[in-house]
């Protein structure tokens, strides 16, 4: 496969995670793993600095192209994604590779985690314009899209920090397996618990445990409180 169509191959598309055959698909949840491990191998740094920036999802070819390489996909194989799955699969890659053993003893001491932030001027018309309903109906969409991945990200983080033991559980259970399921079960109070009061989440299990890895392991690699900000 040429690096070209290795890029249209690997697109991110630029819509939060939501159920659908690319994530919930047992072949496509696998691909999606393999692909990850071999990446998280041959270039962890590079991992690690995609996983560690908040960048936009389109970005992340551009500004980390060595994440995206044709010898991680196996017999011309294609593997397109949606949303923060990139990201979600090195996440879990990283915290196998790294934290398999045990996670940071003070992570609880972890500092607040940096989270994508919204400008409401992008998805603003510009001064004196009329967008048609179409183009205003597409910046309506980015922000939703914006305001999704900006939940996500905070929610990871809650159902990380609360529990990090269990959300570490949950990242090395085998995607589909019982251990998954009990893993999930584990931490249904935080998942719960991490949502306000009449909100409701619809994820598949990919994003579940892509979000949690990708915050446990950027709780596992924040600075640390002082004593006097504590």
């Amino acid at each position: 496969m040429k690096p070209s169509s290795l890029v249209l191959a690997l697109l991110i598309v630029a819509h939060p995670a939501q159920t659908n055959a690319a994530t919930t698909d047992p072949e496509a949840r696998n691909a999606l793993r393999d692909y990850s491990i071999c990446v998280a191998k041959h270039d962890p740094k590079e991992s690690e600095a995609v996983l560690l920036s908040l960048i936009p999802n389109e970005e992340i070819v551009r500004r980390h192209p060595a994440v995206v390489t044709p010898s991680c996909l196996t017999n011309g194989a294609e593997l397109k994604m949606p949303g923060d799955y990139l990201r979600y699969g090195l996440a879990e890659a990283m915290v196998r590779r790294e934290y398999a053993i045990g996670l940071p003893a003070d992570i609880l001491q972890a500092e607040p985690l940096e989270h994508y932030e919204i400008s409401e001027s992008d998805y603003q018309p510009e001064a004196g314009k009329k967008l048609s309903s179409q183009k205003a109906a597409e910046l309506m969409r980015r922000r939703q899209d914006a305001l999704a991945f900006q939940f996500l990200s905070i929610f990871g983080e809650c159902v990380a920090r609360k529990n990090p033991a269990g959300a570490l559980q949950l990242i090395l259970s085998k995607m589909g397996s019982s251990a998954e399921t009990e893993a999930f079960a584990a931490i249904s109070g935080p998942l719960s618990s991490c949502l306000m009061a009449g909100q409701k989440l619809a994820l598949d299990r990919t994003a579940l445990r892509g979000t949690i890895a990708l915050n446990l392991f950027r709780l596992a690699k924040a600075p640390r409180l002082t004593t006097a900000s504590k």
